[in-house]
């Protein structure tokens, strides 16, 4: 039998440096490539007889031609390292370059090397960080707060936008935290949110996404953050989370209350204009007490508007519509007039006037005519402008008050001490007595800081010749207190709550019989204000 032969190529060893996928090689200590395997020309396109002619030092890339050199000396100095690691970047036929992960020895004037074509994988890792860097950017960017918590509940990312809205220094200090406890623990209404019934984290269970239009978030400081939020269910190595997108809607409430609050206004719009037309409306007389004697000294006139289902209405729900569209001048005329014949009977009543009254000739002239008209003594009638509404314009509201009193009529500041500028202009206006403001009054009894204001307010009253009327007493503790400090006169639910002082809606003050008909009295011409 013929033996057979063994070609050189046959050999395991030279197979596999022929077949490898991984670039095989030797190079000599003078940095020229000495043999190649065939996967250099597979992977850079040059033929090894090319690679080996130049220096391998000429097909590094220039920016890595430094590291290179550097690690090749080390190879070759005396305190070589066993195997050595490191990568570069070498150019192909066509220009490019391609990405090579060397492992390197030395044994005497041989290096041996084997390099591995990362590129593709250093492309991907480039994809990955520069799509790292874009999700990184939007969640940095966009306004909403984004928020992710682990399988526990506990918060493991959260943008710049939920640190801000959440009122937080840095996201250190929500990183870690249980979610639910954190910033969600309770309801808009004050109750405590159990975290069973927590919408945000039942998505971990359900594997169902949520969307809440309106609900509350807790900053910090301990302050309601009203938002609105969507919560989804996200795979995780260790079980399943959730990821939060919420959004501060302070601003969508606000606007919302706006709308409502303008609608209401055209609606009650309509139905003051309806009850000036229908003379829907009526005075409620409260007691003005004096102090010294205990006696009624006057009462304040208190607006009402009667529904035509006899409802009544207390001012606060259509006065800033009738002040919003114009109205206001109307009431107070009907207020004018019903106050003149009130203070015709013989009784002294306050009535309150708007602040857009302030200033203006025609409300001068429409008490004069009044007066004139039912013979009223001006010396009954005081009229109650507050505090805010002269400072508006102090100088209309002083020649107003002027004209007041040229008219016989007394002139009561209301509210006084809620303001900031009276007490300069107090001097100058023709006030007859202050009225002290109901939140200085209510509570003092258990305030001695209120007592100390109250005190102070008639100090001021007094030593300016004004008399004192204290708003709001609702308890002989607190009457006693006033009494002592030398308030005149006092009001409130202890010594009598709002009546009606005109029988019916609208309409004149009806006189009985044996009343006399007061004689009519020449009053000063008003030609300006």
């Amino acid at each position: 039998m013929a033996r057979r032969t063994e070609h050189p190529s046959a050999d395991p060893i030279q197979r596999l440096f022929e077949l490898s996928p991984d670039l095989h090689g030797t190079a000599s200590t003078h940095g020229y490539f000495t043999r190649l395997n065939p996967a250099w020309e597979r992977t850079l396109g040059w033929t090894s007889a090319e690679l080996m002619a130049e220096p391998f030092i000429s097909f590094v890339h220039p920016e890595d031609v430094a590291a290179t050199i550097a690690q090749a000396a080390r190879l070759a100095g005396p305190n070589a390292p066993t195997t050595l690691a490191f990568e570069n970047r070498y150019r192909t036929r066509d220009g490019a370059y391609r990405s090579l992960q060397w492992t390197a020895v030395a044994e005497g004037e041989v290096l041996y090397f084997v390099a591995r074509d990362v590129s593709d994988r250093k492309a991907t890792e480039v994809a990955r960080d520069q799509a790292a860097s874009v999700s990184q950017g939007i969640t940095d960017s966009v306004d909403d707060g984004l928020c992710v918590a682990d399988p526990a509940g506990i918060v493991t990312f959260v943008n710049p936008a939920a640190v801000r809205a959440l009122g937080y220094g840095s996201a250190d200090e929500l990183l870690g935290c249980p979610q639910h406890a954190t910033f969600h623990h309770t309801r808009a209404d004050g109750t405590a949110y159990p975290i069973e019934d927590c919408p945000l984290l039942k998505v971990r269970t359900t594997g169902q996404p949520v969307r809440v239009d309106e609900d509350v978030f807790w900053r910090k400081d301990g302050t309601s953050l009203p938002v609105s939020y969507s919560s989804a269910p996200i795979g995780l190595e260790d079980g399943t989370g959730c990821v939060l997108a919420f959004r501060d809607i302070t601003g969508l409430i606000a606007e919302r209350e706006r709308v409502n609050k303008e609608a209401r206004h055209v609606v009650w719009f309509e139905r003051v204009r309806q009850a000036l037309i229908e003379d829907r409306f009526v005075l409620y007389g409260q007691p003005i007490v004096d102090l010294a004697t205990g006696r009624v000294a006057k009462h304040e006139l208190l607006l009402r508007m009667v529904t035509r289902t006899g409802e009544i209405v207390a001012p606060g729900e259509f006065l800033p519509a009738a002040e919003k569209y114009g109205l206001i001048h109307d009431i107070d005329r009907w207020v004018i007039t019903q106050a003149v014949e009130l203070a015709a009977t013989g009784r002294p009543v306050a009535a309150n006037l708007s602040a857009e009254s302030v200033g203006r000739l025609e409300v001068l002239l429409h008490i004069q005519r009044e007066l004139f008209r039912t013979g009223a003594s001006a010396e009954n009638l005081t009229f109650e402008l507050t505090e805010t509404a002269l400072m508006g314009d102090v100088k209309d509201g002083r020649r107003f008050g002027d004209r007041l009193v040229e008219l016989g009529c007394s002139f009561s500041l209301d509210d006084f001490g809620t303001g900031y500028g009276a007490l300069t202009y107090l001097r100058r206006l023709p006030v007859t007595d202050l009225k002290i403001d109901v939140q200085f009054v209510r509570d003092m009894a258990n305030s001695e800081s209120d007592q100390r204001l109250v005190q102070g307010i008639v100090h001021i009253a007094h030593s300016l010749g004004k008399a004192t009327i204290a708003e709001g007493v609702e308890d002989e503790r607190t009457l006693e207190l006033l009494r002592d400090m030398g308030v005149d006169y006092a009001q409130g639910y202890h010594l009598g709550r709002p009546t009606p002082l005109v029988a019916g809606a609208g309409g004149p003050v009806r006189r009985g019989e044996g009343d006399r008909q007061p004689q009519p009295v020449l009053l000063p011409q008003l030609e300006h204000v």
